[in-house]
């Protein structure tokens, strides 16, 4: 976690009013649709290493 998450400087999630929308690599088409759709928020692709 990021120190500035960590400390409170930068708040995220829906208890912030950003809700996080996380997908899988494998479903990038669904994320980029969430885009398209003016999903309010973020939206995250996850890319495993």
């Amino acid at each position: 976690m990021p120190a500035a998450v960590a400390d409170g400087a930068l708040r995220a999630g829906a208890e912030a009013g950003l809700p996080l929308h996380r997908f899988a690599l494998e479903r990038t088409a669904d994320a980029y649709d969430a885009v398209e759709g003016n999903a309010v928020g973020k939206v995250l692709v996850g890319v495993a290493s």
